[in-house]
């Protein structure tokens, strides 16, 4: 494993953070609330989850395909749709507890950061994937197999292999 697979990953997950912050800035715009935030938890979002996801799938397997590569873009799109709000969640407790703010409209605590916390990620990544799954998750595929085409003019040996997937 090299600096160079870890830099791949991170620019992979780069790639990806675009469609995140773009979503946040509609949902700005557009949600009734205080989501004046939102587009830097939904950009952090979409670059650490396909990151994470390229870089144990793709670089340290060695192995690439387009199937594989379209599969971590729409699994990590579907990741970072949880992981948002997830940071939401995290944020908001920090702010409440550690800095003393109100957090909402209501002068009550929010959710826990563990057990509540993960639940109402999942549930509100699960209404976001309704929402605006619709674009992520093929955009998701679509950076993947881009990266996929990307990989082939990769001069080094420490780039993925790159492979048809058909088994001769």
């Amino acid at each position: 494993m090299s600096t160079r697979s870890l830099r791949r990953a991170c620019l992979y997950g780069l790639s990806n953070a675009p469609v995140g912050v773009g979503i946040g800035l509609h949902v700005r715009f557009i949600a009734i609330g205080d989501y004046r935030e939102f587009p830097y938890y939904a950009g952090v979002a979409a670059f650490v989850m396909p990151a994470l996801l390229w870089f144990f799938l793709i670089e340290r397997k060695r192995k690439i395909t387009a199937l594989r590569a379209a599969t971590i873009g729409v699994a990590g799109a579907i990741l970072a749709h949880g992981f948002t709000w997830y940071l939401v969640f995290i944020v908001a407790n920090f702010d409440y507890w550690i800095l003393g703010h109100q957090v909402g409209s209501l002068p009550l605590p929010p959710a826990d950061p563990i057990v509540g916390s993960l639940l109402g990620a999942a549930l509100y990544g699960a209404f976001s994937l309704v929402a605006y799954g619709w674009l992520t998750l093929p955009l998701g595929a679509l950076i993947g197999l881009a990266w996929c085409k990307f990989m082939r003019g990769f001069p080094d040996d420490s780039a993925p292999v790159v492979t048809t997937g058909i088994r001769r």
